[in-house]
């Protein structure tokens, strides 16, 4: 299927789907893209009989909305995604302002699934508690606990979330964080607890 705009949306993203949502304009003058993929965070299901049974339900699938940003010029992005008569630079932007309060200057797209040469778009993740610069200097792109605001560690250090574009099936990288290993010690500690009495 080739690329159309206002082919998707955020409310409707299925698990293992993509969506070019926009084209924002930067601070320096230049673009960037936002891509969103809902990607399951079910795990390996390959000996759950239940999983299996239901592969084809949605409600089985665990899914989380996961954004990419990539910088683009607009001739790029246009080839690309080869849209006949698409010319974003006169594409009517509107300011919408975000939760935190930053005013942006967007176009949207709605592309759902892009693909570029009949390969589809996909959003990797790659999980490290080594910051990058940017990262490091601005003290932004580490894991939280979206329940509790609780910073997410390994070994004591912050596990930072990195995301890029890949023309293949995404090959994640996780780092677990120390929380759970300390949930399991406590359980196996409460546990031989209960059995002492």
């Amino acid at each position: 299927m080739a690329n159309q705009l206002n082919s998707g949306s955020l409310d409707t993203l299925k698990v293992d789907e993509v969506l070019l949502t926009h084209v924002e304009k930067t601070a320096n003058g230049g673009f960037k893209a936002e891509f969103v993929q809902n990607i399951n965070r079910s795990g390996d299901t390959s000996d759950d009989v239940l999983a299996m049974m239901n592969a084809s339900d949605p409600r089985f699938k665990r899914g989380s909305k996961t954004y990419n940003w990539t910088k683009s010029t607009l001739a790029d992005l246009e080839t690309l995604l080869n849209i006949p008569g698409l010319d974003i630079e006169n594409s009517d932007f509107v300011t919408i302002t975000s939760k935190t309060g930053k005013v942006r200057e967007v176009t949207y797209l709605n592309i759902l699934n892009p693909e570029y040469n009949g390969q589809k778009v996909r959003v990797q993740i790659t999980e490290t508690t080594e910051a990058t610069d940017w990262q490091r200097d601005n003290d932004t792109g580490y894991k939280v606990n979206p329940a509790t605001s609780e910073v997410l560690t390994k070994d004591g250090k912050n596990i930072y979330r990195n995301t890029k574009l890949v023309l293949h099936e995404p090959n994640h990288t996780y780092v677990q964080h120390d929380r759970v290993e300390v949930k399991i010690e406590e359980a196996i500690t409460a546990k031989a607890e209960l059995e002492m009495m």
